[in-house]
């Protein structure tokens, strides 16, 4: 039984790779392999707590290689961050449908980087979300309903919903999305209130 989160870092650069590894190793176990190839072999045997997963790989890239991870049994499950150089909204789009947590454009931020693995883990259930970070999530909800953002409100919501919840918090901001989505602003806050 593993007693660390282990990542499986997939990038065609031993550069970028090397990077990957030097600053996630203090905390995490990281895998390092150089292809989508490799790393579907290594998920014959391994399921891996979350992948960092490079688009431009050559052979085989990185949407190729997640489509094949989605499609293997327990694949369709495990957390993937993409990693891109070029922040392209069509290739962002691609992988949204194959069920990524995140999109990192490189080169990243060491704290980026870090914090958005942090966020995944915890969105994934992998690590516990303490409570006062669900509600301060719920706060940021809040300050969107109450500057009467609708767009803003409806992706945080969405944001929300992907975090593990009980089921109490899970009804209740299930129940602020239906007021949203019938424009009722001062429903949703009512609602959202209810729970904070």
């Amino acid at each position: 039984m593993r007693t660390r989160v282990q990542i499986l870092a997939v990038d065609d650069s031993a550069i970028n790779l090397a990077s990957i590894e030097q600053e996630l190793k203090d905390e995490y176990d990281v895998i390092a392999v150089n292809s989508g190839s490799r790393a579907l072999q290594f998920l014959k045997n391994e399921t891996p707590d979350l992948i960092l997963l490079d688009i431009q790989m050559t052979s085989m890239d990185g949407l190729e290689t997640l489509k094949e991870i989605r499609a293997m049994r327990g694949g369709e499950s495990i957390p993937v961050i993409m990693l891109t150089a070029k922040n392209d909204r069509t290739t962002f789009l691609e992988s949204t449908k194959l069920g990524i947590y995140d999109y990192i454009v490189k080169p990243f931020q060491a704290d980026d980087l870090h914090e958005r693995i942090l966020r995944t883990l915890k969105r994934a259930g992998v690590l516990s979300f303490q409570p006062s970070e669900l509600t301060a999530e719920f706060k940021k909800l809040q300050r969107e309903l109450e500057s009467e953002n609708l767009k803003g409100a409806m992706l945080k919501v969405e944001e929300i919903l992907k975090f593990r919840l009980n089921a109490n918090d899970r009804k209740a901001i299930q129940k602020t999305a239906e007021k949203l989505n019938a424009e009722d602003m001062k429903g949703a806050l009512n609602q959202l209130r209810s729970v904070l």
